[in-house]
């Protein structure tokens, strides 16, 4: 109900005052408007986002990329498209301004346009991303993790420099990467075909890392990890394995019938045979589910 009332004050005042609206204040409507919960969201009245959009289209010229990436990110989590020209507007001044990103900029905005479906920007790509390679040392875990699951859900695979910059950047901050972290990252190096040689510095950092946060992965990390090791050639070492058939074993009742096909498909493809608890467990939870699973679902324990 708090929401609400605040949703309903914001847009009061947002209405009465919008010729004076500057950047920032329209980037900070958005954002408060996107902090609503899903039910409140429904209450926005459409119009004033119509509204909003014209206005930051016809301010674009003033936008910083923190207000780029704030307002197209906040657009993003509502689920909410932006118009041709406010799109257009925003690319325009984003790659005007690209050398002022800082990596949570280029995170968030990517992520976004990424989410919304919008078809890559070949100057605005080629513009984040020597931004990128210049600033890769003072990304984030997760602002890595973020920037290149949004490059591979476009279809988009990095041109060489960045690449380079960011896997070396990830190796030397591996011990601050998060399972979610660990996770994304490898699924987006497997989907843009990327396979770092067995002995890579990256690979030996990050299965450190995930072996010595396994307990913290949940069934989707676990299952979309092993996946992603598994499309790039790579066997993971027995620690490793051991690790996340222990964690799957502990966490078994959230698994979803996708995470255990997937996670064992993984495990054969890569000649890893899965431990006897872990089939118990894991068969256990296909009964529980039955009603849940297909017949690629079950496939595995058919085999």
């Amino acid at each position: 109900a708090g929401g609400g009332v605040v949703l309903q004050k914001l847009q009061v005042l947002t209405g009465d005052k919008m010729d004076e609206l500057g950047e920032r204040q329209l980037a900070n409507i958005v954002h408060a408007m996107g902090k609503v919960d899903a039910v409140v969201q429904k209450g926005i009245d459409e119009a004033l986002v119509a509204k909003l959009q014209r206005r930051a289209t016809k301010t674009a010229g003033e936008f910083t990329p923190h207000s780029i990436a704030n307002l197209v990110h906040s657009f993003a989590k509502m689920g909410r498209r932006l118009d041709g020209y406010l799109l257009k507007a925003m690319v325009g001044r984003a790659i005007a301004t690209s050398g002022d990103f800082v990596p949570q900029n280029v995170s968030n905005l990517v992520w976004a346009l990424s989410k919304l479906g919008a078809r890559p920007d070949a100057a605005l790509l080629e513009a984040l991303s020597a931004q990128s390679a210049a600033t890769a040392g003072d990304f984030k875990p997760q602002e890595v993790a973020n920037f290149f699951w949004a490059l591979a859900r476009m279809g988009v695979t990095p041109e060489a420099r960045l690449l380079e910059a960011i896997q070396k950047h990830a190796t030397a901050t591996a011990g601050a990467f998060r399972p979610q972290n660990i996770a994304n990252f490898f699924w987006a190096l497997a989907k843009m075909g990327i396979k770092p040689p067995a002995s890579s510095a990256l690979l030996e950092a990050m299965q450190r890392q995930a072996t010595a946060t396994a307990g913290a992965f949940d069934p989707q990390n676990v299952a979309n990890f092993f996946t992603a090791l598994e499309k790039m050639g790579v066997t993971p070492e027995a620690g490793l394995a051991a690790a996340m058939q222990k964690q799957a074993v502990a966490r078994a009742g959230e698994f979803q019938p996708q995470n255990v096909a997937n996670f064992f498909t993984a495990l054969a493809k890569m000649g890893v045979k899965p431990e006897a608890s872990l089939l118990a467990a894991m068969q256990r939870r296909a009964v529980a589910t039955a009603g849940e699973v297909i017949p690629t679902h079950a496939a595995f324990f058919l085999s």
